[in-house]
């Protein structure tokens, strides 16, 4: 539902000759009918954030097979799924030493949507060195600033 506001953000920034839009959940795998939650889990503080939205309209994608080869910066804010995202990235960080990712370190919120914030970190770590924006939201949950290790992998 947010794909038509970044159409219009676009054009009116004049963006729109330069950026592409696509309009896919970054995900860990390739998925029509997509939820982000776990649907099995008897746990009910957990959230569907898509939902009210026509899930016939949704399609999860990993990243590596839409991203072009380079890929300077991702910014990732996507409340809670960063996890899987991430999962669908670690061809695009391998190939792009110079990459730098922003994204959103918020682990109640990824519990909620059947996530472990220890995933993230495991990935995020394994490529990155990363430090937290100071003066952003809580010491609970953040935004990190993350520039890729020369060595990794």
């Amino acid at each position: 539902n947010q794909f038509p506001y970044l159409l219009a953000n676009l054009k009116l920034n004049g963006y729109q000759d330069r950026v592409t839009a696509f309009n896919l959940a970054a995900w860990d795998k390739n998925e029509t009918d997509f939820v982000r939650r776990d649907d099995v889990s008897d746990n009910k503080n957990k959230i569907q954030t898509n939902a009210g939205i026509d899930r016939s309209k949704l399609r999860g994608v990993v990243l590596d097979d839409v991203l072009p080869e380079k890929v300077d910066f991702i910014k990732m804010d996507i409340d809670g799924s960063e996890p899987r995202a991430l999962r669908g990235l670690v061809k695009t960080f391998e190939r792009n030493p110079q990459l730098k990712l922003c994204i959103e370190y918020y682990p109640e919120c990824m519990e909620k949507c059947g996530n472990k914030p220890e995933d993230m970190m495991k990935i995020v770590n394994a490529y990155f060195d990363w430090k937290k924006i100071e003066g952003d939201y809580t010491e609970e949950y953040y935004n990190m600033v993350c520039t890729r290790k020369q060595w990794a992998r």
